[in-house]
This record gives structure tokens, sequence and C-alpha cells, in this order.
């Protein structure tokens, strides 16, 4: 990537030389069953949640334009719908800027999920059938293996996936969908936490606790162990985002974002 030219204030011209390179794929084309609009806006969601583009960072139209290989009217409806999604702020006159992470955000996405996550397991522990049972045991005992090594991120996804696997029991597909939104954009503080300090141990133990309840069918404690271990999160995890974020410094606006990889098939 080439350096960025600054400039003098709002209004100006974008920093110059910012790109995306698009891993397994030269750009030129989206899956045929999905919009120009949707390709362009999936990619840059799933770069700002996972921290591909870092917070702060400014996005330019026309690079991202001549790296999808698409009109600037797809990215400029991509970059609505970040805004509205609260991922990226538009500034008139400017352009996109990635919204910067807050200790208020962090907490105001926990106490959503403590709320939603615990009714999807009361659900699913209410409407369990004992068939349903073996797989999230298999899904479980996965997990218990990976507390036992340094794997962080296959952890965390594996965890997900236990979760997810509890809350399909529900067939409750608007529930469902709020908790993933919840769950993506808590994505960006997970893993800005996790990298320094980790309690997997403690954390497995949280599902081994829930399974048990789900398994007995006990809605209220399911729902009781779930919220816990959000809180417990929020908790240890809190103090290590707060003392992280208090050490950026805002990105002024010549700053611009750096190339991040991300297959054309692969959509949050």
């Amino acid at each position: 990537m080439s350096q960025a030219h600054h400039a003098s204030g709002p209004g100006r011209r974008w920093p110059q030389g910012a790109t995306v390179a698009m891993g397994g794929s030269n750009g030129s084309e989206g899956p045929a069953e999905q919009s120009v609009h949707d390709w362009v806006y999936h990619s840059l969601r799933h770069a700002i949640l996972y921290n591909q583009i870092s917070p702060g960072a400014w996005l330019r139209q026309k690079d991202i334009s001549v790296q999808f290989n698409v009109s600037r009217t797809p990215v400029r409806e991509a970059f609505r719908t970040l805004d509205q999604e609260g991922l990226v702020e538009l500034v008139p006159n400017y352009g996109a800027r990635v919204t910067e992470l807050t200790v208020e955000e962090f907490e105001e996405i926990y106490a959503l999920r403590m709320g939603i996550e615990g009714l999807a397991a009361r659900l699913t522990a209410e409407m369990l059938q004992p068939e349903q049972l073996f797989p999230l045991r298999q899904t479980l005992n996965n997990l218990a293996q990976l507390t036992q090594t340094l794997n962080l991120r296959d952890y965390l996804q594996t965890e997900w996936q236990f979760r997810m696997q509890c809350y399909q029991v529900t067939e409750r597909q608007r529930l469902l969908k709020r908790v993933l939104f919840l769950r993506e954009h808590s994505e960006r503080y997970i893993y800005l936490a996790y990298s320094t300090e980790t309690r997997v141990a403690e954390s497995f133990d949280f599902h081994d606790r829930l399974l048990e309840r789900i398994a007995a069918n006990d809605g209220a404690q399911a729902e009781q162990i779930l919220q816990d271990a959000l809180q417990w999160t929020l908790r240890n995890a809190k103090p290590i985002v707060a003392k992280m974020l208090s050490g950026q410094q805002p990105n002024d606006r010549s700053d611009s974002f750096s190339s991040f990889d991300l297959p054309a098939s692969d959509y949050s």
C-alpha cells in the first residue's frame, strides 16, 4: 500500500493509496446469488467486525470501487448500510469513517446479549428433546479439548458454535438473527480483550453447567447460568478494554484503512 497524502481539512480530497486485497478472489465479481451492494457491504462489514479494518480508519469510495471493480453507487449504498448499523459514520463532503470502540458500547452490547441470550438459553432448555442432546455433548467435548491448547481463536469459535447449536433448538429464526447480530458486534471487543488475558477454564465451566441444566430441561437455571457467563465476561474484559482504549490516539483524517484479506464467498 502506498503512503497516504495529508490533506488540509473537511471537504478535502481523500488520502491517496488505500487498497483492499480480496483473498481468494480478484475482486472482479461476487457470488451470483449476491447483489453487488450485498457483496461490498458484507465484505467491508466482516473486515470491520474482525478488526481487519481498524477503528477510526477512513474508507475511500474510489479505492474500494477500483478494488471490487464496481461503480461508486454500490459502494455508497454499502456505506449507508454500514452507517445505519453503526459501524461507520458518514461525514458530509468527506466520506465514511469506521466508528471507534468505546467502553460504553461494550457495556451496552453485553446488556442486550444478557437479555436476549438468556431468553434463548431458557427456551432451549424447555424445548430440548432427548435425541438433540448427543450433538451438543459432542461439541462440548471438542470445546473441552481446546481448553488445553493455546489457540484462543479456535476456542472462541467452538464456544460460539456450541451456543448457537443450543439456541437452534428453539427454531426461532428472528431470535437467532438477533442473537447473531449482537454476537458479531461484540467480536470487535472480544478479540481485543482476550488477546492479552484469558480465563478459558472458567469460561468452559459455565458452558459445562449450561448443558447440564439444558439436559435437565431446567429453563430458569439455564437462563441464569448464561447471564452469569456474559456478566463474567463483561466484568473481566471491561478493564482490559478500557486500558487498551485509553492508549488509542484519535486518527486524523489523513488516516486510511490497511488492506484486508477476505474471500468473496466468506460472509458474516
